[in-house]
């Protein structure tokens, strides 16, 4: 078996296989170049490498609850790792860190290439690398989406992100504010920052944040300056975290929804190769990993001649269908519900998060589908 991709999924699906009888080959690149974007991993990712023997880096914090609002509207719900009885909701992990907690734990089975194409040859799938032809029966696709059909759909935005310091402690938590533009999202990251002083006086906090916006207000915001970038973050945000005291460099990412429509034969996608997500929620990297997690499965159960066949294919489509059909219609709603200024759909949002915040059963029920996936036990 051969996976494509040497990311944090394609090395969990080989951490995954380890010790079973099946030759895997990971084809991705051993160095991790410096990547800083913020991850959200929710409790369950977290627990997923936790059994492939990855430790969480010691640059990851603690998202122990959850604040939900809309800009200039009222209604809002809190999350809270405490009535889930759990010691956090999920951790912020830089991707390069992620990456090397995970790529590093593969070793010898790694091979620092990349495919460029792929062959069917009957019983087996030839990926084409730059070193020359590597065969298997089951090649995975598990790092962008370049090898397959897809279809793309522009949501028109661009991702700020970046890094902000603020006066006050974070305290683990998570801010998700929708404006009409698009959502903004604080995520705690004080583990590097843990001794910072406010003006040699009480601590302060830091936060990954991700600003959803369409890319004429991010030109704007990056012709304006560190001074007038936060003046404007701080009138968008409010000051539930407090004054916002300095920004670290920030990079603009455009943003899209894509899908796998088809994969060559005896090949089958997982991650970014199968759905890249709007940021909304954090919920592409968790998905990736759940995907790897249901193939490992699969793979082990099934018998060696079977590996890569059109039914096994097909069974792995049919096992990750809800989850991640779900995964997609979650995100796109939200992106598509919050992002506007209508004022009646602004009364009715303003009451569901009203009513999420009153109603324990919902909002757990909510939750658990954001750490676990869809077919989480209620």
């Amino acid at each position: 078996m051969l996976i494509a991709g040497g990311g944090p999924i394609g090395s969990a699906i080989a951490l995954a296989l380890s010790g079973s009888q099946l030759r895997v080959g990971l084809v991705g690149p051993g160095v991790v170049d410096a990547d800083k974007r913020p991850i959200a991993l929710s409790h369950g990712s977290a627990l997923i490498l936790g059994r492939l023997g990855c430790n969480m880096p010691d640059s990851a914090t603690a998202i122990t609850s959850i604040h939900v609002s809309q800009q200039g509207r009222f209604g809002r719900t809190l999350i809270s790792c405490s009535e889930h009885r759990l010691p956090a909701l999920g951790h912020v992990v830089p991707y390069d860190d992620l990456s090397r907690a995970t790529t590093l734990k593969v070793g010898q089975q790694r091979i620092d290439d990349q495919v460029g194409s792929i062959e069917d040859r009957g019983a087996f799938a030839v990926a084409l690398t730059r070193g020359g032809e590597l065969s298997a029966r089951l090649i995975v696709l598990a790092d962008g989406g370049h090898l397959t059909e897809t279809q793309k759909q522009s949501y028109a935005q661009v991702a700020l992100v970046g890094r902000i310091d603020a006066d006050q402690p974070a305290a683990g938590r998570a801010f998700e504010r929708f404006t009409p533009s698009g959502p903004l999202a604080l995520l705690p990251a004080d583990n590097n920052n843990v001794n910072s002083t406010i003006r040699g006086a009480r601590a302060g906090g830091s936060y990954a944040m991700v600003w959803c916006m369409d890319p004429a207000q991010a030109a704007l915001l990056a012709a304006a300056g560190d001074a007038g970038f936060l003046a404007a973050l701080q009138q968008c945000f409010g000051h539930r975290a407090g004054r916002f005291i300095s920004a670290g460099a920030r990079n603009v990412f455009p943003l899209a929804l894509r899908r796998a429509l088809q994969a060559p034969a005896r090949c089958v996608t997982v991650g970014n190769a199968a759905q890249a997500l709007h940021p909304v929620a954090g919920q592409g990297l968790n998905l990736g990993l759940r995907d790897g997690m249901e193939l490992a499965r699969l793979i082990r159960d099934c018998a060696p001649t079977d590996l890569g066949s059109p039914a096994f294919v097909s069974r792995f489509q049919a096992a990750r269908a809800t989850d991640r059909n779900a995964g997609v219609r979650v995100t796109d709603s939200l992106v598509r519900l919050f992002s506007n200024n209508d004022a009646l759909a602004g009364l009715g949002r303003g009451a569901g998060l009203f009513m999420l915040d009153l109603l324990p059963a919902p909002r757990r029920f909510l939750a658990r589908r954001m750490m676990f996936g869809m077919r989480a036990i209620p």
